[in-house]
């Protein structure tokens, strides 16, 4: 009898012990099929560890990473990583059957040291392709967000798990639109499990119960701002509003940077950033041309726009891993300068910081920063502005110079001479590919020839064609190596045109009525003065 009632009650017990997370390899993902070539970051891992096979999901974060979940390339319930050789990347495609899928082995796991397979706490991990992806129409990398998303709508996971009427992975992506909610929220529904690495993301219907598989994206407006982590045992249809776990990404972002190493990271100190063959300048060729200092010690360049503006990189001037920006009042630009040892400079004190309102401090999208000045520029042959592209730039354009105070070799040595080196731009696809990621819209590249210099021009200083500005130094790659003759990305200055114009035009326009009224009150005057005699 007792035995019986024991039998009972774990009978009836048994949905709740099975309430648990679903820490398998797979998540339902019912919503539309993903047309081809719409989510490109996308990949398909097909894992094989020992008997058990599955499939999880990854994206694409630079020409060589693809972050995942760590529950999908650990064994269960373990720390324990599978063999690199039972992995198959796939990207490329939305379908299985597609001929242009592009097959890529890992060379390396990267698993992050704080993974609790128990309660998937830093559920996060990299791999290293042994092939670098080949960007282009149907590859590319994803930016990942700099800070963490509260309360997004309209964002959208992806990937070949389950759905509810087919309880097998799919052939096929499909994509839906879930909402990230309030934390408070999904700490009541997922307990312990939901902590501050993570993010609740999901939707009022009842077939999107777990979406997307695991290890695979989250986005918010075009970033990459979760991993799939979990989701409740029952995938839809059970009241619980599509809700999934996902591993914050911005939360793991210095981690994520620090595995994959990048070459060359713009950063507050331009002194990292090296050029080679670069040739003494003097100011009457490059009046325009500003050196900001800092009282941290970095220092950057700029170009001046009008008597009161200059023009940089946001970096240059926003506090470190940030788009805050720094104190006015710790910022000195100085002006008529070739040489620092030598006297004759001007110094200005910066009055106000205005940065691009869409500055991006991850991929350094919109990296453009305006600075007034607290007394006017006083022009002369050796202090002047420079007159910006009405246009946009040629794909191919040749002859280009760049000019800063960076160094010339790796002795990490900032030079105290004006230096300055010609450029040629290179083209958008060639430049994504050696980049790294999809270059963003409002970039554009440029690279010196073989030899003769690397990473052009110190951040925020001019790229200028034809006497005209066309550029702001922004980020670059391959710093030293000279096979790659010294690719370096810069933020195209006419996609911004409305914005600069919509500060400088405005101050120019003001100042130019101030100096015709000057003339028009002496010529008053004077007949004045004349009728009087």
């Amino acid at each position: 009898m007792c035995i019986a009632l024991l039998a009972a009650c774990l009978l009836l017990l048994a949905p709740v012990l099975n309430a648990q997370l679903d820490k398998p390899k797979y998540h339902v993902a019912n919503g539309q099929l993903v047309q081809k070539y719409q989510i490109r970051y996308q990949v398909r891992l097909d894992i094989a560890d020992g008997k058990d096979k599955y499939v999880c999901g990854g994206s694409i974060i630079d020409n060589q990473h693809v972050l995942t979940a760590a529950h999908c390339v650990t064994v269960s319930d373990s720390k324990q990583t599978v063999f690199t050789s039972g992995i198959l990347v796939q990207c490329g495609m939305t379908d299985v059957n597609d001929p242009e899928t592009k097959k890529n082995k890992v060379e390396k796991i990267i698993l992050h040291d704080g993974y609790d397979p128990s309660d998937l706490r830093n559920d996060i991990a990299i791999l290293k392709v042994q092939k670098a992806f080949q960007f282009g129409n149907a590859v590319a990398a994803i930016v990942r967000t700099p800070a963490k998303p509260i309360m997004k709508k309209n964002c959208v996971v992806s990937g070949w798990g389950h759905t509810e009427k087919n309880r097998q992975v799919q052939n096929e992506l499909r994509s839906t639109v879930v909402h990230i909610l309030d934390g408070s929220d999904c700490a009541k529904y997922f307990g312990k499990f939901f902590h501050e690495s993570k993010l609740c993301a999901g939707n009022n219907k009842g077939n999107d119960a777990c979406l997307g598989d695991s290890g695979g994206p989250l986005t918010c407006d075009n970033q990459l701002v979760g991993v799939v982590s979990s989701g409740k045992k029952k995938c839809g249809g059970d009241g619980s509003r599509g809700l999934g776990l996902y591993a914050d990404v911005s939360y793991y972002n210095a981690w994520i940077d620090e595995k994959i190493k990048p070459r060359c990271k713009p950063s507050l100190n331009p002194l990292r950033y090296i050029k080679h063959g670069f040739r003494k300048a003097t100011i009457q060729e490059f009046p325009y041309q500003v050196l900001l200092f800092m009282d941290s010690g970095g220092i950057c360049g700029g170009t001046i726009l009008s008597k009161k503006f200059v023009l940089t990189a946001a970096h240059c001037v926003t506090l470190r891993n940030s788009s805050a920006p720094m104190p006015a009042r710790n910022l000195r630009v100085m002006a008529k300068l070739i040489n620092m040892s030598e006297p004759g400079s001007q110094e200005y004190r910066v009055q106000k910081l205005i940065i691009h309102p869409k500055y991006n401090s991850v991929n350094f999208s919109n990296d453009l920063a305006l600075l007034k000045v607290e007394q006017s520029f006083v022009f002369s042959t050796r202090v002047g502005s420079v007159p910006r592209r009405n246009g946009p730039l040629s794909p191919a354009e040749d002859g280009c110079v760049v000019s800063g105070w960076g160094n010339i070799n790796q002795t990490n040595i900032q030079q105290q001479v004006l230096q300055y080196v010609t450029v040629d731009i290179f083209t958008r696809n060639n430049c994504s590919q050696l980049y790294g990621t999809q270059l963003e819209n409002d970039k554009f590249c440029a690279r010196g020839t073989e030899n003769t210099n690397t990473c052009m021009g110190d951040p925020g200083g001019p790229l200028t064609c034809g006497n005209e500005l066309v550029g702001v130094v922004s980020a670059g790659i391959f710093c030293g190596n000279k096979s790659n003759s010294g690719i370096r990305v810069y933020t195209d200055v006419y996609k911004h045109k409305d914005w600069i114009d919509k500060y400088v035009e405005k101050n120019a326009s003001g100042s130019a009525s101030q100096q015709m009224i000057y003339p028009l009150l002496v010529i008053i005057y004077s007949v004045i003065i004349t009728e009087l005699i």
